[in-house]
């Protein structure tokens, strides 16, 4: 799925602008890519141009692309946590038990309790282990970035690794920067910012990037601050 818009030269629409030229000129200014191969899942943000945002995110075969202008989106970032430690409280009911007896296994010289022994042993700690992966996949912690009136959540970042979060955060504090600076630079009233948000959450609920019902909810927000 590919969202891109046709904007002229000087009229801010809220799309980026597909012209042979610019194509050819497109200048990547920062990029956050984000790998997870347990999830199968790749995230690649691009801030381009000066003034456009690329969003690509591959999960198993589905991809979904789009690109915005970044006067679309507001400049304060959200930040969302979500550990789940019901998992790590699950796999260690699992672990504990399952220790205990191979403890008792490494000390048994019966055949057949050795094997019950074995049997039990490998239950629990396969138990345990799959409530560890479950604490890794459903766990996340993830900025997320909104449009600027409706507060929808176009950009969501996931990570789990605190390597990830010291590199996100320094490519979220250059966005940020990059959003102030494109709404001075072309001094836009929030008469055209508002616009050119309309005409972006069009474009991306006829691509199915969002739905159509949330598609009107958003511009009725936009011009009327209600839901």
């Amino acid at each position: 799925m590919a969202f891109m818009a046709r904007v002229g030269r000087s009229r801010f629409n809220g799309g980026v602008t597909t012209t042979g030229s610019d194509l050819m000129s497109r200048t990547t200014d920062a990029e956050f890519t984000l790998e997870d191969s347990l999830k199968r899942e790749s995230l690649s943000v691009e801030i381009f141009n000066g003034h456009y945002l690329n969003y690509q995110r591959r999960r198993f075969r589905r991809t979904i692309s789009y690109s915005v202008d970044l006067a679309t989106l507001s400049p304060e970032v959200g930040w969302e946590e979500d550990i789940c430690w019901h998992w790590v409280l699950a796999s260690a009911i699992m672990f504990v038990p399952g220790i205990g007896f191979l403890i008792r296994l490494l000390g048994e010289l019966n055949v057949r309790t050795f094997a019950e022994l074995g049997l039990a042993v490998f239950v629990f700690l396969l138990l345990g282990s799959l409530a560890l992966l479950m604490f890794y996949i459903k766990s996340h912690r993830k900025f997320v970035i909104r449009t600027r009136y409706a507060e929808f959540p176009l950009i969501e970042i996931q990570y789990l690794r605190h390597r990830d979060g010291e590199r996100l955060k320094a490519f979220v504090e250059l966005l940020q920067a990059r959003i102030r600076a494109t709404v001075a630079e072309r001094g836009l009233s929030e008469g055209e910012l508002k616009a050119g948000e309309v005409r972006m959450l069009r474009r991306m609920a006829r691509k199915q990037v969002i739905s159509d019902y949330y598609y009107e909810s958003a511009k009725s927000h936009i011009f009327s601050h209600k839901f």
